[in-house]
């Protein structure tokens, strides 16, 4: 009973801590398609005066709070992610079975009706952007990979479009590519670092989302008709 109190009380001030301060997220991913990929992503709150992070080594998954640089408390995470790849595995079994049984008519989709989809979700895209840009900030992206595809010249092109992106990207983000043109391969490791204000992400679902629906409510409403039509999807 003390231990999930004490547990309790961490999470609740790491959780109240996050809101009202900067939170800084990393999260850096490691490995090959002939060694397995590993994981870190860690959390710090006020310059680190609070973190906390997943870090998967050689199948194990740690979760583990600091203050400074003392660890308070260590959970280890391994039985919960079996336990899900478990889940997810017997539900693709159970979907595998399926396929004897007759399927039901995919829907389809007017030409009409996907340009209207696009342009509406480039417009959704835009209306993101413009009201949660200032609750994220991108500190650092570095990526290094080396890549092998079997075809030379298909892995140079793509090894220089990834340099060509390093003229376009900014500062923060650096790709250094590395080509192997004998086998298919791909390896190396991808750092991203970035500052995130909560406090404000809050603040927008709560005032302008609810806003935004209201003013949208026709559209969501046309949308949920075309979605609910069982067959062919046209306009309504």
């Amino acid at each position: 009973m003390v231990t999930l109190l004490y547990i309790v009380l961490v999470f609740t001030i790491f959780a109240v801590m996050a809101v009202l301060l900067p939170v800084k997220f990393f999260m850096k991913a490691s490995g090959g398609s002939d060694t397995g990929f590993d994981f870190d992503f860690r959390i710090q709150v006020y310059n680190g005066l609070v973190w906390g992070g997943i870090q998967s080594e050689k199948h194990s998954y740690l979760f583990t709070v600091f203050i400074f640089s003392h660890g308070i408390l260590t959970l280890n995470g391994t039985k919960l992610i079996s336990f899900i790849s478990r889940k997810l595995k017997a539900g693709a079994e159970k979907k595998a079975k399926k396929i004897g049984k007759p399927k039901a008519e995919k829907k389809k989709w007017t030409r009409k009706l996907i340009i209207r989809l696009c342009k509406e979700s480039f417009a959704l895209l835009k209306w993101c952007i413009r009201e949660f840009h200032e609750m994220l900030r991108f500190d650092s992206v570095l990526t290094n990979i080396k890549l092998g595809l079997g075809y030379p010249h298909i892995t140079g092109w793509i090894i220089g479009f990834l340099y060509t992106l390093n003229g376009v990207l900014p500062d923060k983000f650096i790709i250094s590519p590395s080509w192997d043109f004998s086998r298919r391969i791909i390896q190396g490791d991808c750092t991203l670092q970035f500052t995130m204000k909560l406090h404000i992400f809050l603040k927008k679902i709560i005032t302008s989302v609810p806003h935004a629906l209201y003013m949208q409510r026709e559209k969501i409403k046309y949308w949920y008709r075309v979605l609910k039509r069982k067959n062919s999807i046209q306009e309504v």
